[in-house]
């Protein structure tokens, strides 16, 4: 039931503006959830089955497709610095760190505490450094500088670009940079702050792909890194869902299911034309 109750609430959330779309683009009448379901109105979910299995009782015009990936970094030139970091003589792993622009108290404090516990990891990191404070004063770029050989930071980086030359990520638990590291194979920590992060966290841990972590401190951190990238049976399970994922090829099913429902789009269509057309003449009869 679980699923229902959130479908029912984003409905209420998002409800007038597919409304307001389909009577402005489509000219269709508004509709609501209970219609869809009537109209077996298909639904395609974007992420990996065999991350989350499908709830056995879906109908078949749900769809699970697999992830959706626009692959558009290809033309990226990364800066010949990272280039450096990453090709260096040097046999430690290489972790991405990253949560995104979340508001952090002490974002100097969260910064301190990600270098130390690097530092005693035995890893390199390239730190995308997002977070900030909405008033404290924010030394972690010279935090960052101070280790040159173990820490590259920067502003942001295409993950599909990054992570097929990395060993290890942590992040936030977003849907998206969860999909991106499972993909790549990677180990994965995540430190959920809000929303769904959690459950992305739960998943990885229960995929045995990698660590969640509910607070960030210097040795909760360092453990997690440490496991993530030492753990080999953690290593070869995450390379593992990351070679199904990629077999996936979520993108092509998606647009593959919305070719195959055109025509029952257009049957639906035909439908409520001729409803709508009933109940115009109707009216006029009662005139």
């Amino acid at each position: 039931m679980t699923y229902v109750m959130i479908e029912m609430a984003l409905w209420a959330g998002t409800a007038r503006y597919i409304n307001r779309f389909r009577r402005k683009v489509l000219q269709l009448p508004i509709t609501t959830l209970d219609r869809l379901e009537l109209d077996k109105v298909p639904y395609l979910y974007s992420f990996s089955p065999s991350v989350i299995h499908p709830p056995k009782d879906w109908p078949d015009y749900i769809h699970c497709t697999g992830y959706w990936f626009l692959d558009s970094s290809q033309a990226w030139t990364p800066p010949h610095e990272l280039t450096d970091f990453l090709t260096a003589m040097d046999s430690r792993p290489i972790v991405y760190i990253g949560f995104g622009s979340i508001i952090v108290p002490d974002p100097g404090e969260t910064t301190r505490t990600i270098v130390d516990a690097v530092l005693k990891s035995n890893v390199r990191a390239i730190i995308c450094k997002g977070w900030s404070g909405r008033h404290k004063e924010d030394d972690s770029s010279s935090l960052l500088d101070q280790h040159p050989g173990t820490i590259y930071h920067c502003e942001s980086v295409p993950h599909e670009w990054l992570f097929s030359r990395i060993q290890a990520v942590v992040h936030h638990g977003g849907a998206g940079t969860t999909a991106a590291g499972l993909r790549a194979g990677l180990p994965t920590v995540i430190k959920p702050f809000f929303g769904d992060q959690r459950f992305w966290g739960q998943r990885v841990e229960e995929l045995q792909v990698g660590v969640c972590i509910t607070k960030l401190t210097k040795t909760a951190l360092q453990v997690a890194l440490t496991t993530v990238t030492q753990n080999t049976a953690m290593i070869a399970r995450a390379q593992a869902v990351g070679e199904t994922i990629r077999k996936e090829h979520g993108t092509r099913n998606a647009v593959e299911c919305i070719y195959r429902d055109i025509e029952y789009a257009k049957q639906l269509r035909c439908e409520q034309k001729k409803q709508d057309q009933s109940s115009s003449s109707d009216d006029d009869d009662d005139v």
